[in-house]
């Protein structure tokens, strides 16, 4: 009987495995958070209290009063909000919760973000997010605020995309290639966009002074913001759909008060997902995890500890 050659495993593999087997701090109270690290191979995760609001809500109105943008732009046009807050939320659990220190400490935040007018140092425009809102009339007039955004990004957005397209007839080329061609172009541009990013931040055993983040993002297209063509009782009238599909309790509940992982809401503001690929974003990133994001945290400090090892 011949058996099937099992490739030998790398140190970066069995760096990470031995950190899955080992304990884990969830910087949360979600259950499904935690389900999900479970489904991912950790073995021995305990999650934190539930982090208490002003955690989040303070680093929200501290990157706010910088104009919507952090403190630090890793990616240079400063989309990572919801990395600050995960930081945020494994610090909280560090200064207030007694941390063994082989434990790996990992936080998770999900945050949708707008663009706001071009400015002349991004042509993408200034990123916005909105906190959490603490009455349903600040909701609604929140909510109507980031749907002007939209809508005016989305007017601007089909401006520039005409004449691009008409740029690109006058190249020549087939009505495929040209549609591709503009397609691509429009996946490039930032206004008129809706990002729901999930943030991760994680800090590695016995190096608690060092978070590492990382994010995934959604990019949706909202056709009934567009269909208003920034219409005011339109979009109000899109706010009230969604506020009572979500319920009070929901809207207050979720940064910027629109659960983008709710299907019904997406079916309200009938979005499609903007990618040079067809596929379909993973529903836990809807929801608030995201894999990817937390294995490439996982792989970049285990390669890392890889070449210290053999410089060493």
């Amino acid at each position: 009987m011949e058996f099937l050659h099992q490739p030998e495993k790398s140190d970066s593999d069995r760096q990470i495995e031995a950190w899955k087997r080992g304990p884990v701090i969830l910087a949360s109270g979600s259950t499904f958070r935690l389900d999900r690290l479970q489904d991912e191979g950790f073995i021995d995760v305990t999650p934190a209290e539930s982090i208490p609001e002003i955690v989040e809500t303070d680093r929200a109105a501290a990157m706010a009063a910088l104009d919507g943008a952090p403190q630090t732009h890793h990616d240079s046009d400063g989309r990572n909000f919801s990395e600050h807050i995960a930081a945020e939320k494994v610090q909280y659990v560090l200064d207030t919760v007694e941390t063994a220190p082989n434990a790996l400490v990992v936080g998770f935040d999900t945050t949708s973000v707008m663009y706001d007018q071009p400015t002349d140092e991004h042509l993408m425009g200034i990123p916005t997010s909105a906190e959490k809102y603490t009455s349903l009339e600040d909701a609604r007039l929140g909510m109507l605020q980031q749907f002007k955004l939209v809508a005016a990004g989305i007017t601007e957005r089909q401006i520039q995309l005409a004449h691009f397209r008409e740029i690109q007839e006058r190249i020549g080329g087939s009505v495929q290639d040209i549609d591709d061609t503009v397609n691509a172009h429009a996946v490039g541009m930032r206004r008129g966009t809706i990002f729901v990013i999930t943030g991760v931040a994680v800090v590695f055993p016995h190096e608690p002074d060092s978070i590492c983040r990382f994010s995934e993002e959604i990019r949706l297209y909202s056709i009934a913001i567009a269909e208003s063509e920034e219409n005011e009782p339109a979009l109000e009238k899109l706010v009230d759909l969604i506020i009572e599909t979500q319920g009070e309790q929901k809207t207050l509940y979720i940064s910027g008060g629109i659960d983008y992982a709710d299907s019904y809401v997406r079916d309200i503001l009938k979005v499609q997902e903007e990618s040079l690929f067809e596929t379909t974003s993973d529903e836990r990133l809807y929801r608030g995890f995201a894999p990817k994001a937390l294995e490439t945290i996982l792989r970049i400090k285990a390669d890392e500890m890889g070449r210290n090892k053999v410089a060493n």
